[in-house]
């Protein structure tokens, strides 16, 4: 990291943009480009998955942002594929935006995209996605030390672990080489089985790989089970397996803090989440977008951390008195 943003007054959290999706879906969302809109300037938010409930916060913040400092916004889903991302950033350019945030796809794949953006001089901010040249600013919500450290000590170093993962996203990528890291250097005695899912569909993709996992893990043949999910959908999608096997004896561990994740530590069926404040991400990613815009790129790729909270059965009532909105569906 070349240099540290200071966001006076901002609280940042783990952003879930992300990128790709149909004019129709663009013309739904009540968006303009900037060509079409008299002059009034744009910026295009590229969000990963429509399906992915964090992404869904970060984009509603960040429009509602926004609009408040007079730009028309374009959402476009990536569907959790680069290749579209790339294409999407390379249309927002021809549409004329003003600024582009893409989150989760590292900035090592968006090669095609920052090629359209460099030379129109179109900044470019993100979430998890890594510094690079030719990204303002990124938002670092991967923390996956935290997560496994939980698992590690209620396993107390042993018994065997499912990890879920999305091969795709730099978020899951580190958290998963954080993971293997952890254990390998303080649980070495943990067995772990290894599972990448799909997006979109990552529930039932991880609904299907927890069951095979059960059937090859049955109750009473290790000291203990643990699931290791790297964004809550996958870890709801366990959850749902756990119910239909009536397993009560694995622990289930994830990250971003959903309403249903939350609802789940609340209930035990989920042992953690790591909450990031999506609801603030957006807008401050829009923050440093606009100044980025208005002053104009300094070349350095700056780096931004995401506070955090893990959240517990333990913790949880005190962490829905701070964060009331949080804990709401929808």
């Amino acid at each position: 990291m070349r240099s540290k943003l200071l966001v006076a007054g901002a609280v940042v959290a783990g952003l879930a943009l992300t990128a790709c999706s149909s004019a129709a879906e663009n013309a739904g969302s009540g968006s303009t480009p900037a060509a079409q809109s008299g002059g009034k300037k744009s910026i295009g938010l590229i969000t990963f998955s429509g399906t992915d409930p964090s992404a869904n916060i970060v984009v509603a913040s960040a429009k509602e942002k926004a609009a408040a400092l007079g730009y028309d916004v374009t959402v476009i889903d990536a569907q959790g594929q680069v290749d579209q991302a790339n294409t999407a950033m390379q249309n927002l350019v021809q549409r004329k935006v003003s600024g582009i945030a893409v989150t989760v796809f590292p900035t090592s794949s968006l090669a095609a995209g920052l090629a359209a953006t460099g030379p129109a001089n179109v900044p470019v901010v993100s979430s998890g996605g890594g510094t690079a040249p030719g990204i303002a600013v990124n938002v670092d919500d991967s923390q996956g030390e935290k997560v496994t450290q939980q698992l590690i000590d209620d396993s107390k170093g042993a018994g065997d672990v499912l990890t879920l993962t999305y091969l795709g996203g730099r978020p899951c990528q580190l958290r998963l080489a954080s993971f293997n890291e952890t254990v390998a250097a303080k649980a070495p005695g943990l067995k772990v089985s290894r599972q990448a899912v799909t997006v979109p569909g990552q529930v039932e993709s991880a609904t299907n790989a927890t069951l095979a996992w059960l059937a090859a893990h049955p109750k009473g043949s290790a000291p203990s089970f643990s699931i290791y999910a790297c964004f809550d959908d996958p870890a709801l999608g366990a959850v749902a397996a756990l119910k239909q096997t009536k397993r009560d004896d694995v622990k289930v561990y994830s990250f971003n803090g959903v309403p249903p994740a939350l609802a789940a530590v609340q209930d035990g069926t989920m042992t953690a989440t790591l909450w990031f404040d999506q609801s603030a991400v957006g807008g401050t990613l829009v923050d440093v977008l606009d100044k980025s815009i208005k002053n104009g790129a300094s070349g350095d790729s700056q780096q931004v951390p995401a506070p955090s909270v893990l959240v517990t059965k333990a913790n949880y009532d005190a962490f829905a008195t701070e964060h009331p909105d949080a804990v709401k569906a929808g």
